[in-house]
């Protein structure tokens, strides 16, 4: 990987960053790296490619595809911070599918088997999860599989699943005084968790809980069901808002209620969940929590494609989880401010780079996995043919580019899934909503898109 610093002779800031790579640790890290610098009057067309904002410019870039980019002279903390990053999440190369794999099926469609061949490719059939130095948790591949099970019928994606989650329930990565999952492993296995416990992770995780009692009867989801659901109604909540992240190890509670994302794609899952009726009080817990928020405050201080995206996706869950038509107004006007961050090709940047040093590289993708597939659900509601070839164009163009962020490609099988196959769209009477409710979970496998009526 290269990384590429534009600068300028008549930059006094382009001197402090000679400085930086200059430091003993710096050169250090940046060893497997191959570091250039391009004076933008002598290579103009560059800055058109690599401006973030101002000079110096500094881009990681591998096989002409750029990684992440940033403008400014950082400290080396920071800096050190994004060379990890990087590290961590630059492509791998994968196992291929050994004898012992399990016959797992086929899904009869070309896009979404080769989504479904690098997931399996990267399977810890043993352990459950993913392969790897250390185990994430990412429980939007989980879904993704359970997605197809559903629909498709495959076991074997329905008893990795089954297997991950047993895994991880009888290791410590399980917190069971709290009730919740921790964020990763430092071992192969799920038996040396980091104690760090992400509310937004714990409520996607919720949603294949939710199925997983239904399809294996097992008394462990139970079990896991009323846990995180307890984890919502008290371990993660006060003064209207949700803790973003608990260290149990040491009893630290970081209250990230000025951080709005974390709230709304937790909100956002607790929306999915509770609109099938069995949870409903979080549903209204989580109407609660979004009302707490001031678009103003948003604009000034959080407008970046990271907030509006969970902002996005959240109204869309909400209008199917009430009777409220505000929420889908809420969701168009949200678009409207989406859109200024398209780029080139039909995807969308964030102007302001990465939040937190461990999402710098896969933030925009898991972004645009999650607006094609909220794109989707407002064309299955609406039937505005402008969603859905928002989201076919975000789909082409991760096509060939997705595998070089396995195996956390969850998000954006999903989106392809429900643009290839649809979801059931069940209209609901305002007035008969228990009785619509009932029927959905008699004739309904999976996930389903509700609709409003009179």
């Amino acid at each position: 990987m290269k990384i590429i610093n534009l600068i300028a002779k008549w930059c006094r800031e382009c001197n402090e960053l000679y400085k930086l790579y200059e430091d003993r640790d710096v050169k250090k890290r940046i060893e497997e790296f191959e570091v250039e610098f391009y004076d933008i009057d002598e290579y103009p067309h560059l800055l058109e490619r690599f401006n973030f904002g101002g000079l110096p410019s500094i881009a990681f870039v591998e096989d002409d595809k750029l990684y992440y980019g940033f403008a400014g002279v950082i400290n080396k903390d920071e800096f050190t911070n994004i060379l990890d990053s990087i590290r961590d999440y630059t492509p791998v190369k994968f196992r291929e599918i050994s004898e012992e794999t399990p016959n797992i099926g086929e899904v009869n469609n070309s896009d979404l088997s080769r989504v479904l061949t690098l997931i399996e490719k990267n399977i810890d059939w043993l352990d459950g999860g993913f392969l790897g130095d250390y185990k994430l948790f990412t429980p939007s591949e989980y879904y993704f599989l359970l997605r197809i099970y559903m629909r498709k019928g495959v076991e074997g994606y329905l008893k990795i699943v089954d297997h991950t989650y047993t895994k991880i329930y009888m290791s410590g990565f399980w917190i069971r005084d709290l009730g919740g999952f921790s964020r990763f492993s430092y071992g192969r296995d799920w038996g040396k968790p980091d104690k760090i416990i992400l509310s937004e992770l714990n409520a996607d995780a919720f949603k294949s809980i939710y199925f997983l009692r239904r399809y294996t009867g097992k008394r462990m989801y139970e079990t896991l069901a009323s846990r995180l659901a307890m984890l919502f109604y008290r371990g993660l909540y006060k003064d209207g808002f949700l803790r973003g992240i608990y260290r149990f190890d040491d009893k630290l509670v970081i209250d990230d209620r000025m951080i709005p994302h974390i709230n709304y794609y937790t909100a956002s899952s607790l929306l999915d969940i509770s609109r099938y009726g069995e949870f409903k009080r979080l549903g209204s817990r989580a109407l609660k929590v979004i009302s707490k928020f001031k678009h103003e405050e948003l604009e000034d201080k959080y407008r970046t494609l990271y907030t509006y995206t969970a902002v996005l996706e959240c109204y869309v869950n909400a209008y199917m989880y009430s009777r409220s038509e505000e929420y889908l107004d809420r969701a168009l006007e949200t678009i409207k401010i989406i859109r200024e961050f398209k780029g080139r090709g039909g995807a969308y940047r964030d102007v302001k780079g990465g939040l937190f040093g461990s999402d710098i590289v896969r933030m925009i993708f898991k972004l645009n996995s999650r607006l094609a597939h909220t794109f989707l659900k407002i064309y299955l509601v609406t039937q505005d043919e402008t969603f859905r070839n928002e989201a076919r164009e975000i789909l082409n163009y991760y096509k060939y580019l997705y595998s070089k962020y396995a195996p956390e490609v969850g998000l954006y099988g999903l989106a392809l899934d429900t643009y290839v196959n649809g979801l059931p769209v069940i209209e609901i009477s305002k007035y008969d909503r228990g009785h619509s409710l009932k029927k959905i979970r008699d004739t309904i496998p999976g996930e389903v898109i509700f609709k409003w009526i009179d």
